[in-house]
């Protein structure tokens, strides 16, 4: 039975301190529906974000509205790289210290010991980035979300990164964050993931300490169906479309064997078909792929929506080689009546089936056969798009996902008062 009551473990509204390494946003979309059906449920949301660039300062005013109160610390480059110098000879891993703010962990530490009127009742963590924030010692309960796990990440990244540096960085980097993560799981009330993996793979770190496995839930993703939602333009013929933060080494490497290795197969069958590439600070060697074989491939850089083009694309394609956790990009096509084509990587997360929810395959011959197959056959790209529609509305609505959150709330609160 759900319990449906709005508050803590007497169903009084709560007073949640959420932070986050960025703010939350439609482009962040997991704090920010979260903090959002916080709100609306009658709770009192205090948000302490960490802004590394102007555009996160800018989606600040949109999330203001949803909040009580917002104190936004902006993180620039220099304190960043200054940041990761002084990590070199301690333990502590980059990710960890990347966008740290000193006035930011003194303000979480100030409100985690506030016993006035106006205290906390539970806190909320997200991410390694923003880790340190909350990791002292307190009386008010500190729910981590780790959302991945980073060190299972940083694994396959030093395999399959696309650049030497990026490997070099990661194989640094593995270790200490395989060991700052275990010391986390040991140090929050609980910690949550978005995929049963992750969820597995931190439980591991932990070894034989059974308590903090066990304290260690999975919690999805999910999709605003009203947000992202079918367009009523019509779509674009030929065209594919791959989202995601192109800075990001996965999405570089998936964007890199997408263009270089399954785009020549697709243009041999289909020589009209265009690919987009929609995402944030696009990194080098995206572009020059995208100049090579322009304009049969375009890369926009950052757009404030994504819908438009996910919208308009007649297939969305998610190349991933290695990852971890849910992929957002592969929900929010779905719910916007875009069919799929993806790999493994892309949908393990999921409970989606291949050839019903979406299409799916692992080398590059199955994948551009895929692709060629959708763009010339009208029918199946319909029913692919009802079908993955159908499954992000009954199985990632993120009332849902909140409702989940509020019940872990009441569960620590519980913990915590015996």
């Amino acid at each position: 039975m759900t319990d449906d009551r709005p508050g803590g473990p007497d169903g009084r509204p709560l007073h949640v301190l959420f932070v986050t390494p960025y703010v939350p946003s439609h482009l962040r979309p997991r704090p920010f529906h979260f903090i959002r059906h916080l709100t609306e449920r009658g709770h009192r949301t205090t948000v302490v974000s960490l802004a590394t660039s102007s555009a996160e300062l800018r989606a600040a005013e949109e999330l203001r509205a949803h909040v009580a109160e917002l104190h936004v610390f902006r993180v620039r480059p220099f304190r960043s790289v200054w940041n990761c110098v002084k990590a070199i000879p301690s333990a502590t891993p980059f990710q960890a210290v990347f966008a740290l703010s000193p006035p930011a962990r003194r303000l979480v530490s100030r409100r985690l010991r506030d016993r006035s009127a106006d205290k906390v009742d539970v806190a909320h963590v997200e991410h390694l980035r923003a880790a340190l924030l909350g990791a002292d010692p307190s009386p008010v309960p500190v729910v981590f979300d780790a959302v991945d796990c980073m060190s299972r990440l940083l694994f396959e990244a030093r395999r399959r990164a696309p650049t030497r540096l990026a490997r070099v960085a990661a194989r640094i980097d593995s270790a200490r964050t395989e060991r700052f993560e275990a010391d986390l799981v040991s140090r929050y009330a609980r910690v949550l993931t978005t995929s049963d993996a992750d969820r597995q793979a931190l439980a591991s770190l932990a070894k034989s300490d059974a308590a903090s496995a066990g304290r260690i839930e999975v919690l999805a993703n999910g999709v605003d169906s009203k947000y992202f939602h079918p367009g009523i333009v019509e779509r674009d013929p030929s065209t594919l479309v791959y989202v995601g933060r192109m800075s990001y080494h996965g999405n570089v490497r998936a964007v890199q064997w997408l263009i270089e290795e399954i785009m020549p197969l697709v243009w041999a069958a289909r020589p009209e078909a265009r690919l987009h590439v929609v995402g944030d600070a696009p990194a080098p060697a995206i572009r020059g792929l995208a100049a090579k074989h322009a304009p049969r491939v375009a890369v926009t850089g950052y757009v404030p929506d994504v819908r438009p083009h996910l919208q308009r694309a007649t297939i969305s394609v998610s190349s991933l080689v290695y990852g971890v956790g849910i992929q957002n990009k592969v929900l929010e096509a779905m719910a916007t009546g875009t069919p799929v084509v993806t790999t493994p990587v892309g949908c393990s997360a999921l409970q989606t089936r291949d050839a019903e929810h979406l299409l799916m395959a692992s080398d590059r011959r199955g994948f551009a056969a895929h692709v060629v197959r959708l763009l010339e056959d009208p029918d199946l790209r319909e029913r692919l798009a009802a079908a993955g529609r159908a499954y992000v509305e009954r199985h990632h609505a993120w009332s849902e996902m909140g409702r989940r959150l509020e019940a872990i709330y009441r569960e620590v609160l519980e913990e915590s008062s015996r």
